[in-house]
């Protein structure tokens, strides 16, 4: 927990989103899960909570990852787009 609080504080500008994994969706990883995607919404963060048991699929993990990751950029681009558009006008 200390290392996501501080990327969520001094650190945030080197992260762009978080992928959390979690070995089964019972026990202390369900309640720190939930902690961390509510800290998450607060800064703005994405999120993507893995849930991983003796019968998930590779494919399903691996398509899963790709979309978050191109998530990601598509809204760090858009963020960024926007900074330039602001920055344009003011001039």
């Amino acid at each position: 927990m200390q290392s996501i609080r501080y990327f969520l504080t001094k650190g945030r500008s080197e992260i762009d989103g978080v992928i959390f994994l979690i070995s089964f969706a019972c026990g202390p990883d369900s309640l720190i899960s939930e902690l961390i995607m509510r800290d998450m919404k607060v800064v703005g963060l994405s999120f993507l909570e893995i849930t991983m048991d003796e019968h998930s699929g590779e494919a399903g993990l691996l398509t899963r990852v790709k979309s978050f990751v191109e998530m990601v950029r598509r809204k760090k681009k858009k963020l960024e787009m926007d900074l330039k558009k602001k920055e344009t006008i003011k001039i």
